[in-house]
């Protein structure tokens, strides 16, 4: 039976890893950008991702013994960056950079799990 992200990305056509293209809505282009995270040390391009702008969807799944450590920095890159950190599923977030928010269809704008004073 296949698992949360690879239905996720046979929705979208694409291979973990991918960028899923979205349109521009605060004037800044690119798109959604998926990770799928073995280890920490591929930790960094997620925080590049933030720090140009892009949101990105990271699978925490197969993190193994460095689930608490990956976990940790993605929080102190959204932290640092004033960003939002939204979860998807188990083990799967939806990290967005300073100033894109996250809203449903029908509902008011959503906080993110860890947020920030102004």
């Amino acid at each position: 039976m296949a698992g949360w992200w690879e239905k996720l990305a046979f929705l979208f056509g694409r291979e973990g890893g991918e960028e899923l293209p979205s349109p521009p809505s605060n004037g800044k282009s690119g798109g959604i950008v998926l990770f799928r995270l073995k280890g920490y040390e591929e930790v960094v391009g997620v925080a590049d991702a933030l720090k140009r702008s892009r949101p990105a969807i990271v699978n925490l799944e197969e993190a193994g013994a460095d689930l608490p450590r990956i976990s940790a920095f993605l929080a102190g890159v959204v932290y640092a960056l004033e960003g939002e950190m939204h979860r998807l599923a188990p083990g799967v977030f939806l990290l967005t950079p300073s100033g894109m928010s996250l809203k449903m269809a029908g509902e008011e704008e959503l906080r993110g799990s860890q947020s920030h004073p102004d």
